[in-house]
């Protein structure tokens, strides 16, 4: 499979435009243009290949210098450009055929700090220039899921971005941050955000699946049936993928999308499955059901604890549940499956410790069977 990719090479106000085909091929005809056409414009030159950095400039032999296949064997072209819009993102599209691809050229280099002294600006741009050369821009991201499948009483997708080195064997020093989009059918799809740092260059990013995206848990109201065979249902999937994004300039180590350096990439689709271990019911009354997760809890594990309101509290226009923790469980949060209802949460103390949450229907005339409201848990 071909696949066209290119780097943005910062020179000042001068941009290159390198592209690189991943597997050889007599290719012509790349397209290269501004998504916007007002933004910049080209400069004219005689398109020729770049040098190859692994080419020896030694002349002590007279035997010419040997050298392996690099990826710049591939490379195909390069384009200058400059820019004329500097307070809005400049993006760069090269297609070739049904191939297409779409770089945004970093803020950092086309936007001035006005609240900086010239000098320091100077400086902080030189260093930058100087460590994009040292990383040739190669931007190498992986994405690994930490477990194959989401069970919903351990509902907490993890993935495990890299930010790997380039051919040349540099580490990624750019500052990127890495924004993960969980999705499923019609929901608004969840976000997660690391940035990939330290020797290893990685970060894990992780998202609660909602309980109302799982197969819903019915309570075992009847107990001579809770030995019955499961009732099939559809596996359900989310789709994760997740996009690139420079850091805000002011604060490089803060991971808030600016910048799209890489679009949306699709990655994989994960399994929601059933529970682990069966939730133990407890009975409040003829009304209200609460299902408590038998799952093993380890550091910073989170968990949903479901309550049910079953078809004879119909009548209900509202009702509270209070919840005490011990020491080290922190509840997050409480959302109802149902937009019929008003969720609200009241904490007795700061340390979270006792909360009551309030549900109110928001129509009397309603009738809703087994509305369920699922408490985020975290346990520290």
């Amino acid at each position: 499979m071909l696949e066209l990719c290119f780097r943005l090479v910062v020179n000042s106000l001068i941009f290159t435009v390198t592209l690189q085909l991943l597997q050889s091929c007599g290719c012509q005809g790349v397209e290269v243009h501004f998504e916007s056409a007002d933004s910049g414009f080209f400069l004219k030159h005689a398109r020729q290949p770049p040098v190859s950095p692994e080419i020896s400039t030694s002349h002590s032999s007279p035997l010419p210098p040997l050298r392996t296949r690099t990826t710049y064997d591939s490379i195909l072209s390069v384009d200058r450009f400059t820019v004329v819009q500097t307070t809005q993102p400049v993006s760069i599209r090269a297609s070739y055929g049904p191939f297409s691809t779409k770089q945004t050229v970093p803020a950092r280099y086309i936007v001035p700090d006005t609240m900086e002294d010239q000098h320091n600006y100077l400086n902080n741009t030189t260093a930058a220039l100087l460590e994009l050369q040292q990383t040739n821009l190669h931007l190498d991201i992986s994405a690994h899921l930490v477990s194959s499948y989401v069970s919903q009483d351990s509902p907490v997708l993890r993935v495990l971005f890299h930010a790997g080195a380039d051919p040349g064997g540099h580490l990624q020093r750019q500052k990127i941050c890495v924004l993960l989009h969980v999705s499923n059918g019609n929901h608004a799809p969840i976000k997660g955000r690391c940035m990939p740092d330290g020797e290893d260059g990685v970060c894990v990013a992780e998202v609660v699946i909602p309980f109302n995206w799982f197969h819903s848990l019915s309570p075992l109201v009847n107990k001579e049936n809770a030995n019955n065979t499961p009732i099939k249902v559809p596996q359900r999937f989310v789709q994760v993928s997740y996009s690139v994004f420079e850091p805000p300039i002011r604060n490089s180590e803060l991971c808030e999308p600016k910048v799209q350096i890489q679009p949306l990439t699709s990655f994989v689709q994960v399994p929601l499955v059933a529970p682990m271990e069966p939730f133990k019911e407890f009975q409040i009354d003829d009304c209200l059901v609460i299902l408590l997760p038998q799952q093993p809890l380890f550091p910073m594990s989170k968990f949903h604890v479901p309550v049910y309101l079953q078809s004879s509290g119909k009548n209900i226009s509202s009702f509270t549940i209070k919840a005490r923790v011990k020491s080290g469980i922190k509840i997050l949060g409480a959302t109802s499956s149902s937009d019929m209802w008003n969720i609200s949460i009241e904490r007795d103390n700061s340390k979270h410790s006792t909360v009551r949450v309030t549900a109110i229907r928001k129509k009397l005339d309603t009738i809703l069977e087994n509305n369920v409201t699922s408490q985020y848990f975290e346990n520290r």
